[in-house]
């Protein structure tokens, strides 16, 4: 979060965003603390969460984004899982 708010503070544009990435689901952490953390980013001024999990289906990416709040919009990198549209 004090590099999400960092990056805020030094923001000179609006053409500048931040994308924080959540990297729970790829430490096996699970979906709670993968939302917990992409909250906590979102609340840091995080103008999107990057999602993504190193599974070979989407199954844990689709579950996130039905639980996610869209408090900040979600960037998905469907790179194993080009199905998702």
């Amino acid at each position: 979060m004090g590099k999400i708010l960092a990056a805020k503070n030094a923001q000179a544009s609006e053409d500048f965003m931040v994308i924080a990435r959540v990297e729970a689901l790829i430490a096996g952490w699970g979906q709670e603390e993968a939302l917990r953390r992409a909250h906590a980013y979102a609340e840091a001024g995080a103008d999107a969460i990057l999602i993504h999990s190193k599974s070979s289906t989407p199954d844990e990416i689709v579950n996130f984004a039905k639980a996610w709040d869209f408090s900040a919009p979600l960037v998905i990198v469907p790179t194993a899982y080009p199905m998702i549209a």
